[in-house]
C-alpha cells in the first residue's frame, strides 16, 4: 500500500471521501452520514484497519533500528523525511476520519491492528502523530469490553501495544472523567493479567538488567539494552525504545500521577491495576507497594482498607471460601497478599 504509486494515493484519497459524510454526500445524492457508515462498515469488515496496520509497520526510520521490526524490502526513510513517505498521510486520514465518525465500529480494530504496531510513534512524522493522538478514543476503552479480542493477541503484541499507551495516554489522564480512567485502567489491568506470571520479568539464568528501572522518562540519556536470552521467558525478545517506554508503567511518576487523580475516587481500580504490575512484573512490586503505602501519609491504604476491606469476608475474619469467587477472588485476595 506504501509505494510510489500515485494510483495507491488516489485510491486512498477515494475511500476517504467515502467515510467522511460531508464529502460523500455528492456520490449518494443522500444522507451522507448513512452513506458513510455504511461505508465505513462495509471497509472494517474487509480488515480496513489490519491493512492499514501492515502498511504503518512497513515504515522504517532511524529509530525502528532493532532489525525484526524492519522490512527488509523498503530503504530507511530519514527521520526528517518520514511525512514525504507516499501514501501515509491519507492512511492517518483515513484512520482519524473512522475514529472520528464511529467509535463503537472502530475502536476494537485500532487497539488490536494499530495501537499493537512496534515502535508506532517512531514510524510518524511529528505532524501525523500528533494528529493520530489526538483522534485516540482513549477515553472510550469501556467500549471494548468484554476485551476478548484484545485478550487473544500475542503476547508480544500485547507488550508492545502498554508500551504505545504510555506514550499517548498519560498526557491526557487529567481530562478522563471517574469513569473513564477506571476502564481504561481495567483495560491495562487485563491485559497485564492476560500475560503469564512473570511475563515482564528477566529471566532468572540472565544477569542481564535491560528491564531494570532506569528512570522515569523517554529521555535518550536513559541507558537500556536489549536483552540477549529469553531462553526460559514467556515474552519474545524486544527491541531497547519499548523496554524504555515499558518502563514507564510502574514508574513512580506514573504511579504517583494516578494516586493524585484517585485522591478523592474510588481506589479499587488503581489499586487493581497496580496489583496487576506486581504479577506481570515482580521485580518492581516493591517500589510499586511503597509509593502506593507511602502515598498521603498511608491515605490510601486506609481508605482502600475502610471501604473495601473491613466490611468484607476479608475484614470480617468469616469463611475463607468467601475469598475465591468471582469479584472478591479478584480484589480481596490481592489485598490480603500486599497489605495485610
Amino acid at each position: 500500500m506504501l509505494n510510489s504509486s500515485t494510483t495507491a494515493e488516489a485510491h486512498l484519497e477515494i475511500l476517504q471521501s467515502f467515510v467522511t459524510p460531508s464529502s460523500s454526500a455528492p456520490v449518494l445524492g443522500d444522507s451522507s452520514s448513512e452513506f458513510a457508515l455504511i461505508m465505513t462498515s462495509y471497509l472494517l469488515s474487509q480488515q480496513l484497519y489490519a491493512k492499514l496496520g501492515h502498511a504503518i509497520s512497513q515504515i522504517v526510520s532511524p529509530e525502528v533500528n532493532f532489525p525484526k521490526y524492519r522490512n527488509r524490502h523498503l530503504r530507511s526513510q530519514p527521520a526528517e523525511k518520514k511525512d514525504q513517505v507516499p501514501g501515509l498521510p491519507h492512511i492517518i486520514s483515513l484512520i482519524t476520519s473512522t475514529l472520528s465518525f464511529s467509535q463503537n465500529l472502530t475502536i476494537e480494530p485500532l487497539f488490536i491492528h494499530i495501537l499493537t504496531i512496534p515502535l508506532l510513534p517512531s514510524r510518524l512524522p511529528l505532524t501525523l502523530l500528533k494528529e493520530l493522538s489526538s483522534h485516540l478514543p482513549l477515553s472510550s476503552t469501556h467500549l471494548l469490553s468484554p476485551y476478548t479480542s484484545i485478550g487473544s493477541l500475542p503476547n508480544e503484541a500485547k507488550a508492545h501495544l502498554i508500551a504505545n499507551l504510555m506514550m499517548f495516554a498519560p498526557p491526557r489522564y487529567s481530562a478522563f472523567q471517574s469513569k473513564e480512567l477506571d476502564a481504561y485502567l481495567s483495560l491495562l489491568t487485563y491485559v497485564l493479567h492476560s500475560l503469564p506470571p512473570n511475563a515482564l520479568e528477566p529471566p532468572s539464568t540472565s544477569n542481564d538488567k535491560s528491564w531494570v528501572d532506569e528512570g522515569d522518562s523517554d529521555d535518550d540519556t536513559i541507558r537500556v539494552e536489549v536483552v540477549s536470552v529469553f531462553a526460559t521467558s514467556p515474552m519474545p525478545k524486544l527491541d531497547a525504545k519499548t523496554l524504555k517506554r515499558l518502563q514507564n508503567l510502574p514508574s513512580p511518576t506514573h504511579v504517583s500521577t494516578l494516586l493524585g487523580l484517585y485522591s478523592s475516587r474510588d481506589k479499587v481500580a488503581l489499586f487493581t491495576f497496580c496489583s496487576s504490575i506486581c504479577q506481570a512484573w515482580p521485580a518492581r512490586q516493591d517500589k510499586v507497594l511503597t509509593n502506593i503505602t507511602g502515598h498521603a501519609g498511608g491515605g490510601f491504604v486506609r481508605e482502600l482498607y475502610r471501604e473495601h476491606v473491613r466490611s468484607s469476608p476479608l475484614g470480617a475474619e468469616v469463611d475463607g471460601s468467601a475469598l475465591t469467587g468471582g469479584h472478591n477472588s479478584y480484589v480481596f485476595v490481592d489485598l490480603s497478599q500486599h497489605l495485610m
